[in-house]
């Protein structure tokens, strides 16, 4: 049930997908003050009889359902682009304009995305 999947396959993918990112971590490049970056990949796993995830591959150009994609969209605006830009003052002239942006961004952070590595050591 719910318990196997949170319990002992997420922290396998999740540990998986991290040393993945520092295997290539040089290739990707690091952010800096001026310049911030993301990317979406797809990664594909298998999971054997014995509850092991086995990593089969990961692509840097995921192919994703086309009824997906607008909710992906806001998600990643939400989560990689909103958090690095200052809001346009001439785009939120009132209160409930703001109220409706942290509504809407709010929403669409909560729609699956995880911060799961955000350094150079391996978490445990």
């Amino acid at each position: 049930g719910g318990s196997v999947l949170r319990g002992v396959l997420i922290p396998q993918i999740k540990r998986q997908v991290t040393l993945s990112l520092l295997a290539v971590g040089d290739l990707l490049g690091d952010s800096s003050e001026y310049y911030n970056n993301f990317q979406l990949f797809g990664y594909d796993f298998l999971v054997d009889a014995d509850l092991r995830v086995w990593l089969c591959e990961i692509n840097s150009s995921p192919a994703v359902a086309e009824h997906l994609l607008p909710s992906l969209v806001r998600s990643l605006v939400s989560c990689a682009i909103d958090p690095a830009c200052a809001p346009i003052p001439s785009l939120v002239k009132t209160p409930s304009d703001k109220l409706a942006a942290d509504e809407e961004a709010a929403a669409a952070r909560q729609e699956g995305f995880e911060l799961i590595f955000a350094g150079r050591s391996v978490p445990q």
